[in-house]
């Protein structure tokens, strides 16, 4: 059995610790830009979860993902599949890759190509690749084969990647912002995807998005990051267990240790914070007392580390 790595979040629960639970790891992970850091980033996927990662604009979101397909190099820091070090070779490289599927905001397909064409040209990249179920996918999803890619709208596109990733059979799928583009029909088609893909035990994925919602009822894991940092990463009920909403008079709120807020609001008829709870605190009765939603986590502690958003949740 495996040594626990330094710093690793998941022995916390000893998932780690059973024998070939753990998928992939971006250990520690650093890129420098002129006006960007992403910074000592690790994060752990045990296979059979869904990973939802969420930031604000500019968090370093879409960075981290193409640093765990490959696409960008880290400064500092190694990512690893089934234990395999993705930059240890070119030949291990191609490995991963043939194992990781994606749909992103940027676009990799060619424009002038119809989605036939784009699906076979790329398909012959990917080791388990079927044509078949391609095609399949693609009348599923309501995609005419012979259409160009560049005609498609923004969401035909995602719809168009998440087809060809389904079918080269990876064992993680990176998802950068699907959600916000699908219409409701097809988003509660593409999450049921989601739940299947992993219900095996043997698969993952990594969501990222900016719907709460949806992350709090599909995720598994939650990371959040902000300003290339990462505040958070742990499983969503362990989250929503460390933290307390309490709302009420302000002179109320003066009472709870400083220490334990991590951010609070004063209205004028009610102020509210986010506090750090255990099984042992005590609130004063006068208090409303609430386990927070994902919403309510992610604003205050995007909050509680200087963000200045418009204060809409």
């Amino acid at each position: 059995m495996q040594a626990c790595p330094p710093g690793s979040l998941l022995c916390e629960n000893q998932l780690w610790m059973q024998e070939g639970m753990l998928m992939f790891q971006a250990v520690h992970i650093s890129k420098y830009f002129d006006s960007f850091r992403l910074e000592d980033i690790f994060l752990e996927i045990p296979k059979g979860y869904i990973v939802g990662i969420l930031g604000e604009n500019g968090a370093g979101k879409s960075v981290l993902l193409k640093i765990m397909l490959g696409y960008v190099k880290p400064d500092e820091g190694s990512i690893y599949m089934d234990g395999r070090d993705m930059w240890k070779s070119g030949e291990v490289q191609r490995e991963i890759k043939n194992e990781l599927g994606f749909v992103l905001q940027e676009e990799f397909f060619s424009h002038y190509n119809t989605l036939s064409d784009n699906g076979l040209r790329y398909g012959k990249y990917y080791q388990k690749f079927n044509g078949e179920e391609f095609f399949g996918y693609l009348q599923e999803f309501g995609l005419e084969k012979k259409r160009k890619y560049g005609k498609l709208s923004r969401g035909e596109k995602l719809k168009f990647q998440f087809a060809f990733a389904l079918s080269h059979h990876p064992k993680l799928l990176l998802l950068d912002e699907p959600l916000g583009s699908f219409d409701l029909s097809f988003r509660e088609k593409f999450l049921a995807y989601l739940s299947r893909f992993v219900e095996d035990g043997e698969h993952s994925v990594v969501l990222v998005s900016h719907l709460t919602q949806e992350l709090g009822q599909l995720a598994d894991y939650i990371a959040i990051l902000h300003k290339g940092r990462l505040l958070e990463f742990s499983d969503i009920e362990g989250l929503r267990e460390r933290y307390r909403l309490v709302s009420g008079e302000k002179y109320k709120l003066n009472l709870l240790k400083q220490e334990r807020v991590i951010y609070r609001e004063d209205r004028a008829y009610c102020s509210k914070a986010l506090v750090k709870h255990n099984s042992f605190r005590k609130y004063d009765k006068e208090l409303v007392v609430e386990v927070p939603a994902l919403e309510d986590i992610f604003y205050y502690r995007l909050k509680g580390a200087g963000w200045k958003g418009d204060g809409s949740k």
